[in-house]
């Protein structure tokens, strides 16, 4: 038997991990496991008596690996387990494109949601907002670099909807390839039933808020009465349109996260919603108070995780959101992030892409790699695991802070976290 093509091992502080880059999937490494894999790529024929392993150990963790495709038949080869991640040079590396630029249309919004990381609400000034030619131009620049996604967010988008419109005519125009989407509360959408054959012709995909199964809950967060059986009902509108529909269940997942999950993610299959995601609001924003996220008290291991976001010639070295994409506020400013709300980078009526992305302040950010953040730099899970870095700064500021996953690679598995 022989290490499968493709398949990495990366040494962390007392763990391993292994990447299996077949099925962009990375899973935990017991011990006996790491020694096996070791001498084959050493070129050796492992025997368990030469890795100081029992019979029955052995064999369990052959079988392990022969079930999840890492090992195949053949006489070991000497090869590299390490992964192919390229090494800092001291040149920074421009993204050859964007994966993702969002558009943040107002700062005006028609709830006041209590978590709401850019604080908006209809109390909101909307002067000075960019005008249908400004956008227009600002999605060309982007068009011309290279980007594969554009969102229209708030605030409450469709306040804008001429923009929406006209801007997303646009794109159209210029490629079927790249994707639109609409982040709205679809609360207040008398245009909806009118504007439907329209997201169906430009292929718009639709995102949302939930707060909760129940009126009670999410009115409570929004704080508009009704505001959930309006949402729930254009939800339905949409899925019966068969346009493509995302939802962001936000909830506290502080006490009793798993039942709570599953509770909820069963009411939005119910609902018809393929594509979601139940989380706990970011602490940023109005949401700076609010503890929402999972607790984590001892310290274990992840369970197999999806890395098919991350690339080997930037894993290391740079961001995974803050080196390829941009969000653009109301008014023109840069920003790394629709949650990282320092304005720092410039104004995108002013610039061209590669002024922004010259920046001092957007490289700084970019360079926030897993290498480069506390502890991580030392976990086997750094390339697989997504950093959310607004969530890990979060209400202290700290750009290099750990994030609270659950794990820590320098402590016993079982220790107290806290």
């Amino acid at each position: 038997m022989r290490v499968r093509d493709q398949i990495y091992v990366l040494h962390g502080a007392r763990r391993a991990a292994l990447y299996d880059d077949n099925s962009k999937v990375c899973s935990a490494l017991d011990d006996a496991q790491v020694r096996i894999l070791c001498a084959l790529a050493e070129g050796r024929r492992p025997r368990a008596k030469d890795l100081s392993l029992e019979t029955g150990q052995f064999w369990k963790a052959v079988a392990d690996m022969n079930q999840r495709g890492w090992l195949e038949a053949g006489r070991p080869v000497p090869r590299s387990l390490l992964p192919p991640v390229a090494a800092a040079n001291g040149e920074f590396v421009l993204p050859d494109r964007f994966k993702h630029v969002w558009l943040e249309l107002t700062d005006s919004c028609n709830l006041t949601c209590m978590h709401c990381y850019a604080e908006s609400g209809p109390q909101r000034s909307r002067a000075g907002e960019l005008s249908i030619e400004q956008w227009t131009g600002v999605v060309d620049k982007f068009l011309d670099w290279g980007v594969e996604q554009f969102t229209f967010i708030g605030g409450e988008p469709t306040i804008r909807m001429d923009v929406i419109e006209a801007v997303a005519a646009h794109i159209r125009s210029r490629s079927q390839d790249v994707t639109i989407c609409i982040f709205s509360n679809l609360v207040s959408v008398p245009t909806l039933p009118r504007v439907v054959p329209k997201l169906k012709q430009w292929n718009i995909q639709i995102g949302t808020s939930l707060y909760g199964a129940s009126g009670k809950e999410h009115d409570t967060t929004t704080g508009k009465i009704g505001s959930w059986v309006k949402t729930v009902a254009n939800v339905r509108l949409l899925l019966d349109e068969g346009i493509r529909v995302f939802a962001g269940i936000y909830t506290d997942l502080s006490d009793g996260a798993d039942d709570k999950k599953t509770r909820l993610e069963a009411w939005a299959r119910e609902l018809g919603l393929k594509h979601f995601d139940v989380v706990a609001s970011s602490q940023v924003g109005r949401g700076t108070e609010l503890c929402w996220a999972e607790s984590n008290d001892l310290n274990s291991l992840p369970g197999p995780m999806s890395y098919g976001f991350a690339r080997w010639d930037r894993a290391g070295t740079y961001h995974n959101c803050f080196h390829d994409h941009l969000a653009i506020g109301a008014r023109g400013e840069v920003m790394s992030c629709i949650m990282q709300r320092e304005t720092d980078i410039g104004d995108v009526t002013e610039m061209s892409v590669e002024d922004i992305i010259s920046t001092s302040s957007f490289k700084q950010k970019a360079y926030l790699g897993k290498d480069n953040i506390e502890t991580c730099s030392q976990c086997e899970f750094r390339y697989a695991c997504f950093d959310c870095r607004p969530s890990a700064i979060g209400p202290d500021g700290h750009a290099h802070a750990k994030p609270d996953c659950g794990y820590d690679p320098l402590r016993d598995l079982g220790e107290a976290l806290q």
